[in-house]
């Protein structure tokens, strides 16, 4: 029995549910992973995959080579194929990419179809998504699972039509955060349809990145990393360093984006900015290296961030917004505070960032939570999958 999972991108996610799943169960002989990429000479990876040199080909499966390091995480029985997709052209020419990847994505869908999957978990985030799902879907069983729902975290305009849509037609789909989902309930006041709930567990395909790479000349920092949008809150994290007490307070700001913000933490001492995109490699590096991160969120849906930085057992500051109430236990792997409360911020930064021994004991702590959970979730999906 074969399985797939399709997305564009989440691959830090996906892996080790893929490896979970292929060890699961004797019934499951093999799992293959589709991940839709652009085509670039600027970008040569996806999340915790460094795909290099190897040549893509606009429209054509790629199946990664065997030599590539995550296979050393990965069991013989997983395979990643890499999807390229037409970039967008000049100014103006966008809508004819659009056309040209619904044509391709159309493309794929037969090509998952003719390998005769028992059953396909597609990550939906996009419109081409979509549109593989309702395709695929004729043929064989699939099940759609969302990452991001809301607005700022995706295009909302675009993506909760889809979802409501799918809802009422009851399709399973699979939420990784019980508030997300019964706020999406709520929203499309619908409630016979078949919305799941199953857990992220950590990120530990990001294991297999030896981050040695010197990124920044300071140590002993706070980090704030990922994509810097207006809902990330730099705002807030201002707001709680902009205070003599914070002053020797080592900080890294590492991703690409631009809020007013910026130039306040461009401009502070002890504070290194890395406005641009972060490689596997230097994401792994950096938070190796910090003491802790800090995630001042105005609003989240369903967080990346918590399950890479338990990879390497490192305790997370964070609003009390969106999911991370669901993996951040209080005063046990991290501090949770108010997103109006940058005082209280300013004071949890402060506890975990002088008092050494405390936070080697929520590292111990999250330490002691590395349980094979991924083994449990696989179960979880296999429920869904099989039915």
């Amino acid at each position: 029995m074969k399985l797939a999972i399709c997305g564009f991108g989440f691959s830090g996610a996906t892996l080790p549910l893929a490896k979970a799943l292929a060890h699961s169960d004797s019934i499951i002989k093999k799992v293959d992973c589709y991940y839709l990429v652009y085509k670039s000479k600027k970008c040569s990876e996806i999340e915790s995959v460094d795909y290099g040199n190897e040549l893509l080909k606009i429209g054509i499966p790629h199946k990664l080579d065997m030599s590539n390091k995550i296979y050393n995480y990965l069991p013989d029985n997983v395979s990643i194929y890499l999807f390229p997709l037409c970039p967008n052209g000049p100014v103006g020419m966008h809508w004819l990419s659009k056309i040209l990847n619904y044509l391709l994505i159309i493309y794929l869908s037969f090509y998952i179809i003719l390998k005769k999957y028992k059953a396909v978990n597609i990550i939906a985030h996009t419109s081409l998504e979509f549109t593989l799902y309702n395709i695929v879907s004729k043929f064989i069983k699939t099940i759609i699972s969302v990452h991001e729902v809301y607005v700022s975290l995706n295009n909302e305009k675009e993506i909760k039509p889809k979802l409501k849509s799918l809802s009422q037609k009851e399709v399973d789909i699979v939420f990784h955060s019980k508030s997300v989902r019964d706020e999406f309930m709520h929203s499309i006041n619908y409630m016979r349809c078949k919305l799941h709930v199953i857990p992220f567990s950590n990120f530990d395909s990001y294991s297999s990145f030896l981050g040695n790479t010197d990124v920044v000349n300071i140590t002993n920092y706070i980090l704030f990393i990922g994509s810097i949008q207006p809902y990330k809150g730099l705002g807030l994290l201002k707001e709680a360093l902009d205070h003599h007490s914070m002053d020797s307070v080592n900080v890294v700001i590492a991703g690409k984006g631009n809020v007013p913000e910026l130039d306040y933490f461009k401009n502070r001492k002890n504070t290194c900015v890395l406005n641009r995109y972060v490689s596997n490699e230097e994401l792994v590096s950096l938070i190796k290296n910090c003491a802790f991160i800090v995630c001042p969120y105005l609003m989240a849906s369903q967080t990346g961030i918590a399950p890479t930085a338990f990879v390497f057992n490192k305790p997370i500051v964070a609003t009390n917004v969106g999911a991370f109430h669901e993996v951040i236990k209080d005063g046990y792997n991290g501090f949770l505070v108010n997103p109006n409360d940058p005082v209280l911020l300013r004071d949890r930064i402060l506890k975990l960032y002088i008092d050494v021994p405390f936070r080697e004991k929520l590292m111990e702590n999250i330490l002691k939570s590395h349980v094979n959970v991924w083994d449990n979730i696989a179960i979880d999906y296999l429920k869904i999958l099989l039915k």
